[in-house]
């Protein structure tokens, strides 16, 4: 009885420690990311949205835009070539995302120039 007492302690740790973040949960459903690299400024921005957007913005399926056009469409959050009128920029700069703060100047440049200079 203590032995399968133990065994289940141990099957139920496992399993209550297993990877379910958006991100595994995202590359299941999605298979892996395959960006669109027609745009080298989309390559260089789509780090920081992975790091600082995606992994709150699950719910948005943000996770799923690997392209400006996706982006643009579905996102909400991009006006093409207007950063400064783009509610994601607008968002950062009044500091209300990331919540933890986290994103540097450089990287909101980053940004901007991504969001300013889609082909």
């Amino acid at each position: 009885m203590f032995l399968q007492r133990i065994c289940f302690i141990f099957l139920f740790l496992l399993v209550s420690c297993a990877n379910d973040n958006s991100n595994s949960s995202d590359l299941q459903k999605y298979g892996p990311i395959v960006l669109d690299s027609s745009d080298p400024n989309f390559l260089l921005a789509y780090p920081i949205l992975k790091n600082k957007c995606v992994s709150c913005h699950t719910h948005d399926a943000w996770s799923a835009y690997t392209s400006n056009a996706l982006w643009i469409s579905k996102s909400r959050a991009i006006l093409k070539n207007n950063a400064n009128g783009s509610p994601l920029i607008q968002q950062i700069q009044i500091g209300a995302m990331p919540q933890d703060g986290s994103i540097s100047s450089s990287e909101t440049q980053t940004l901007e120039n991504w969001i300013n200079n889609m082909p």
